[in-house]
């Protein structure tokens, strides 16, 4: 078992010498940083900033100083972001139109095609592999990863809010257990286990493939519940040739994209630079808090505004590529980017009142960059991989208590550095058999602290695999797959993981596939699960399991149809499952639970139609997904936090806590009071066998249809979610619910207000003047108005109820719709979209205590030459 080096930050005695020769960089949106003002930037990469308390790792920190140093020669010169980007944008408007002299009358448009795939290979035998269609991938660049894929497959990505964290969960399994590469490198947070698909826009991305269940195995082990392949592909036959897109909408929301690629057969470049922003203050009825007109006496829910939510992103990507001969390339890619969230404390939270300042700022800065060579001979190819991904999270929250001084509370950073390397060697023995190898080792470096709370670890690990595959097809209608798969990882005993999938075409020409595959799968547990301190466990089992599924699909092409279709049933064993679970010392705390079972069905639609000068698409998803705690001792005190304790700088910084890489959370209990003064709270609940775990949707399907006549579209979006528990025994509670606030009333105050979640309450020291009760299908709320005697400074008020509903999810049906025109021109094609989000304006959640936007309004302006 690797151990960890904790933390333990002190104050030194050198701080004024050391900014005597520093040179302070402190601009809006970026943490203060020290840089050597005497050094150049080649050695101030290996400087660390000065003022977040004594950092133990060895990581360089040079994007910190690149960014640093960008950002102050663009404040000294009174350039902002958001003018930065539009000078981008109007830059590359101005290239082509530059350019026509060399392109003549000549000009490119890119076709609008199903995506096609070969889906009856030997290498394939057995396996889902989705790939996006290219025409959604087109009319979606302006949004993020998480957009795509919650309106678009049935995977279930849970968000905490517009620009919020969003994690990703294949057929009920944990976000952890969803692998995601970029160009072949795994992108996976080695503290937290996942990805925060919000960050990555889906501009960057060429081609998006996702792999389900037991396909991954072959890219790499750990993916319990599939892989998400991000790649990004060159185009020798270009020589020049850009998109630019440029976007404003409701909440102050602005968006700028472009991308120029340059060369010829032998070299080919690429550059993309975008920039996002977004005040984020959308309106909200909260439905936490119940008030009473002064005049009519009528009680309602008010309406209130999302403070402190801004978000902004900046990056850019780098590719290279160099045909080196005929059958040989290299390629080098590059990908930066810088993100700052102002994350909204919850609506239970006290900060929330007007008048009282906060600083709720997460920072996610990244460095990735991978070196690729591919060569390829008759019947053989070899590829070599090797990459660096260097992430930075740093979360800080500050808050001022009425009558008191700001308080901060949490001022955590982290750094990862990532080392990734691999070879893989495929081939043909011959037209019916055909073998496929790799061998990979990777090193993860991680340093974390706050120095608020004066704790933080400091370990590494590595992890080496081993693969090979044999794929056979003994007639020609039927294949065969068997890999096999050996993972080290640094501390463990890991499992040997395999493997086997089969493919039939019973019917010859027809395109009428049956597949078929079982598999042995494992995942470690994530670093933050072993040492976040506190509730880390090195003692933690890795989660073990058996993978099966069943499918069918069939595919017609004609020179006027395309429809191709899909219904596949899966089931899965997971043994050891990772859940952060409240803990009797009074903080959560990682565990294993002994066994999770998840089984269900999916179906995919996706067809297109030509009419003479109509064009009609039709896109859709169906999943049934029902994953089941089996464990019997696992009940005790499940409820997911939704509060922002100080661990959330280790989940994520969005107050989902330390624990949201698995989905529940480490924050307070989610019964909500909304009160002045100080306020706690506790939640208890006797779980149960056999029900559906937390936020995982039982049922959950999209629509997207599409109608398009002479450059003129009409897209219509369509994406449906069934209830959701925020427990792990939603379908029926054994025992009670019980809930207790207790209210500090400040000195001279003689009544208060009091909201509880309840079906009755009884005050244990203050007399009731009028109460009443609420409930729709989502909550149960009592409403009380209290008066005690001269004197007295504190009221205890209890609840009890057995209504599931409380914490409950209620299902939302979410419409979108987009409008535009395609124009073409000489010079490009432009295309103008006006697109409305929450078209019939819903109210919904997705996690508990945070409102999503209702109806939204965005204009995007496309310009492809």
């Amino acid at each position: 078992m690797e151990t960890a080096r904790p933390i333990r930050t002190t104050s030194g005695t050198g701080d004024s010498a050391r900014q005597k020769r520093s040179l302070y960089v402190n601009l809006p949106g970026l943490q203060k940083c020290t840089l050597p003002a005497d050094k150049s930037f080649h050695e101030r990469c290996s400087w660390r900033p000065g003022d977040r308390g004594n950092y133990a790792g060895h990581v360089p920190d040079c994007i910190v100083v690149l960014f640093a140093l960008i950002k102050r020669q663009l404040y000294q010169i009174g350039i902002s972001a958001a003018q930065l980007s539009i000078s981008i944008v109007l830059l590359l408007l101005y290239l082509p139109l530059h350019a026509q002299g060399i392109r003549d009358s000549v000009f490119r448009i890119d076709p609008v095609e199903v995506a096609a795939q070969r889906s009856f290979q030997k290498e394939q035998a057995g396996m889902n592999e989705v790939r996006v269609d290219t025409f959604i991938m087109r009319y979606q660049g302006g949004s993020d990863l998480a957009t795509l894929l919650q309106e678009n497959t049935t995977i279930h990505i849970k968000d905490y809010g517009r620009g919020a964290l969003s994690t990703a969960s294949f057929r009920g399994t944990a976000p952890s257990h969803t692998q995601v590469t970029w160009n072949g490198m795994n992108i996976n947070s080695p503290m937290l286990g996942m990805v925060d698909f919000t960050l990555v826009p889906l501009f960057l991305v060429d081609e998006l493939k996702i792999q389900q269940g037991a396909a991954s195995i072959a890219a790499q082990g750990g993916g319990l519940g599939g892989l998400i392949a991000l790649e990004n592909r060159p185009d020798f036959s270009n020589t020049f040739s850009g998109k630019a897109y440029a976007g404003i909408g409701s909440f102050v929301t602005s968006n700028a994209f472009t991308r120029v690629d340059i060369g010829n057969p032998r070299v080919q470049t690429r550059t993309r630079v975008y920039s996002n922003y977004s005040k984020n203050n959308y309106r909200f009825v909260n439905k936490n808090i119940i008030e009473k007109d002064t005049v009519t006496g009528e009680l309602y829910h008010p309406e209130q505004e999302n403070r402190d939510a801004a978000y902004r992103k900046l990056g850019l990507t780098q590719e290279m590529y160099f045909r080196l001969n005929e059958r040989s390339v290299l390629s080098g890619r590059t990908w930066i980017q810088d993100a700052t969230r102002s994350v909204p404390t919850v609506l239970s939270s006290e900060y929330s009142e007007e008048g009282l300042q906060r600083e709720n700022l997460q920072n996610d800065r990244t460095l990735k960059h991978v070196v690729e060579f591919d060569t390829w001979r008759e019947g053989t190819r070899v590829n070599l991989r090797s990459g660096v991904d260097y992430q930075l999270l740093d979360y800080s929250m500050k808050s001022e208590i009425a009558g008191r001084e700001p308080v901060r509370s949490v001022n955590s950073g982290s750094r990862m550095m990532s080392w990734y390397n691999h070879a893989e060697l495929q081939q043909d023995l011959s037209e019916r058999i055909s073998l496929r190898s790799s061998a990979s080792l990777d090193r993860f470096g991680i340093s974390t602290r706050d120095s608020a709370n004066m704790t933080g670890y400091d370990t590494t690990r590595l992890e080496g695999s081993l693969m090979t595959g044999v794929y056979y097809s003994p007639v020609e209608p039927l294949q065969v797959a068997l890999q096999v798969r050996k993972d080290m990882v640094t501390g463990y005993k890991t499992p040997l993981i395999y493997t086997v999938g089969v493919s039939a075409r019973p019917f010859g020409d027809h395109d009428l596939l049956l597949k078929a595959n079982f598999a042995r799968n494992y995942h470690q547990p994530t670093l933050n699960d072993l040492f976040w301190q506190p509730g880390g466990n090195p003692d933690l089992l890795p989660e073990e399991g058996h993978t099966g599924e069943v499918s069918v699909s069939w595919l017609k092409k004609t020179e006027t149809i395309s429809v191709q279709t899909s219904l596949t049933g899966y089931f899965a064993r997971i043994e050891n499952w990772i859940l952060w679970l409240p803990g009797f010392k009074g903080y959560w705390e990682s565990a294993n639970i002994r066994e999770v079972r998840s089984y269900g069905m999916e179906y995919h639609l996706s067809s297109a139609l030509l009419v003479g000068e109509w064009s009609l698409r039709l896109h859709g998803t169906l999943a049934l997904t029902r994953t089941l705690n089996m464990d019997e001792e696992a009940g005790s005190g499940s409820v997911p936090g939704t509060g922002s304790g100080a661990g959330s700088a280790a989940g994520s910084g969005d107050g989902s806590g330390a624990g949201s890489a698995d989905g529940s959370g480490a924050g307070s209990g989610s019964v909500s009071s909304t009160v002045s003064g100080s306020v706690s709270e506790s939640v208890s609940e006797s779980g149960s066998p056999g029900q559906q775990l937390p936020f995982i949707p039982k049922i959950s399907g999209n629509v997207n249809a599409a109608v398009m006549r002479q450059g003129w579209f009409v897209i219509f979006q369509n994406n449906s979610m069934g209830a959701r528990s925020l427990l792990s025994s939603s379908d029926g509670l054994s025992g009670s619910l019980t809930a207790e606030s207790t209210v500090s009333i400040p000195e001279g105050t003689n009544s208060s207000t009091l909201t509880t979640a309840a079906v009755s309450a009884a005050p244990t020291s203050a007399t009731v003047t009028s109460s009443t009760t609420e409930t729709d299908n989502s909550n149960i709320r009592a409403t009380a108005t209290t008066s005690t005697t001269e004197g007295a400074n504190s009221i205890t008020w209890a609840a009890a109820s057995g209504d599931e509903r409380l914490y409950t999810l209620y299902p939302h049906f979410l419409n979108n719709i987009s409008v535009g025109k395609r124009i073409e021109q000489p010079a490009g094609t432009f295309t103008l979209e006006l697109k409305i989000e929450n078209l019939f304006n819903e109210s919904y959640r997705n996690v508990l205590m945070r409102f999503m936007p209702g109806r939204s309004f965005t204009l995007n302006l496309k310009y492809d030459f």
